[in-house]
């Protein structure tokens, strides 16, 4: 096992050193450091960083997998309010946000103090974000924060392409081969499984074809007492209900 971990992140970086200077590329490129370019070529370079990014997803899907596969998954918890968590999601999405034009927002209450694994958390609550603009190509993408009981909600809605009814029940699971650049990859379902280490929860909420979606992300309210760094997430579990 740690000689496969040991190949895993060595096939991880050669993937993503090429990913890295592709992406600097494309960047200088798409905003016009060489020149206008005509539609045509805009277009298809979009299409060419649609496609990067999406492998930049498997990269980081299989790697998250393997260890959770093999419980290599280092989880520390402690005590964070939830706009900080939100901000550094957010972030990761904007530029995209901007590009197509779509306003994300925020609502509701997000002081709330949650235990969870913050860098685990983030990367859930990024999954979550980029799903929905990545689906949407106009008007908005809105999250909104309350409290329900001992849980802290966090609803993700987009008003995107929606997901058809036969996809529903099999969203959260794996996807079959050669699917993962064409239209469904691993990240909700490698999602979902991330916030079930960290005692937190992904459900779809609702979705309506042509519509859009809600996908409600779930955190365990903080105590007053603060949980302390490092706790594990089987502790911080038999603590909430």
């Amino acid at each position: 096992d740690r000689h496969a971990s040991d190949l895993l992140t060595i096939l991880a970086n050669e993937f993503n050193v090429p990913l890295a200077s592709l992406q600097s590329v494309l960047t200088t490129l798409l905003d016009g450091d060489h020149g206008q370019l005509p539609p045509s070529a805009n277009e298809a370079l979009q299409q060419v960083r649609h496609t990067h990014d999406r492998l930049g997803r498997v990269v980081a899907d299989l790697v998250d997998l393997y260890r959770l596969d093999h419980e290599q998954l280092p989880v520390s918890v402690s005590s964070i309010e939830l706009h900080e968590l939100l901000d550094r999601a957010e972030h990761t999405v904007e530029a995209e946000c901007t590009r197509k034009g779509l306003t994300l927002s925020r609502q509701g209450n997000d002081s709330f103090r949650i235990t969870t694994d913050p860098q685990l958390a983030t990367r859930l609550l990024m999954v979550v974000l980029d799903n929905a603009v990545r689906y949407t190509e106009q008007s908005a993408v809105t999250m909104t924060c309350a409290a329900q009981g001992q849980q802290i909600v966090v609803t993700v809605r987009d008003t995107g392409a929606g997901i058809a009814p036969d996809r529903s029940p099999t969203l959260f699971q794996p996807p079959q081969p050669g699917t993962l650049l064409h239209g469904r990859g691993m990240s909700l379902w490698v999602a979902r499984r991330l916030a079930k280490t960290i005692g937190s929860d992904l459900v779809l909420v609702s979705s309506e074809l042509h519509r859009g979606s809600t996908f409600a992300v779930t955190f365990p309210r903080a105590s007053r007492r603060a949980a302390p760094d490092g706790a594990s997430a089987a502790s911080m579990s038999a603590h909430t209900t």
